[in-house]
């Protein structure tokens, strides 16, 4: 690869952009696309962050058709610390179908509120966690929208509302992040925070 391509690679990792990859290097070996998760997890370990969802689509054609597809979605996260870039990985159906290396690691220790970074809607759930620690609050539910494709198909999709809510003392505003499918979709402001004592 050209050396231009490598500095510009690597300075877009630094800003946090992530870049696809088709195999990773693990302590236990080489992984690639296509293999399971029980052998990452033979290679790898255990992820630092792991996140599973259930997407479910189904399709009714003009003529009464019906289609319907789930697919269990799984992302691994691998936060090596702040000298190593964080790896995100992502199972369809228990198949590794996508490496993706994120900006460097912040590491897990400390509370959330001795490390807040700046997060944007379209960040994974496991970016967030890595940047604001686990939520005070959350909570879970299931959405069924409809879409309407061509030749009068209808689209049914099940989406999953991740609704994350953030106390970081009386000294802020309290912070509500929502997601669809494992990404940010909303971030918004609520009253001031309570203290320590929970006033």
């Amino acid at each position: 690869m050209n050396p231009r391509n490598v500095s510009i690679i690597l300075a877009l990792m630094m800003i946090g952009w992530s870049v696809e990859a088709l195999a990773l290097k693990c302590p236990g070996g080489i992984i690639s696309l296509g293999e399971l998760k029980a052998e990452v997890h033979m290679k790898c370990g255990e992820p630092t962050l792991w996140d599973q969802r259930v997407e479910e689509t189904s399709i009714t054609t003009r003529k009464g058709h019906y289609f319907q597809k789930t697919l269990t979605v799984d992302e691994w996260t691998y936060d090596f610390g702040t000298n190593r870039l964080v790896q995100i990985l992502f199972f369809h159906d228990g198949k590794l179908v996508k490496i993706k290396s994120g900006g460097y690691g912040q590491g897990l220790s400390g509370p959330a509120s001795n490390r807040i970074g700046i997060i944007s809607v379209g960040d994974l759930k496991s970016k967030v966690l890595r940047k604001w620690g686990n939520p005070t609050y959350e909570d879970q539910r299931k959405e069924q929208r409809t879409f309407y494709g061509s030749r009068g198909k209808v689209i049914q999709k099940t989406f999953t509302i991740d609704e994350w809510v953030y106390d970081f003392g009386s000294k802020r505003f309290i912070r509500i992040l929502t997601f669809e499918n494992g990404r940010l979709v909303e971030n918004r402001t609520g009253d001031r925070g309570t203290d320590e004592t929970g006033h």
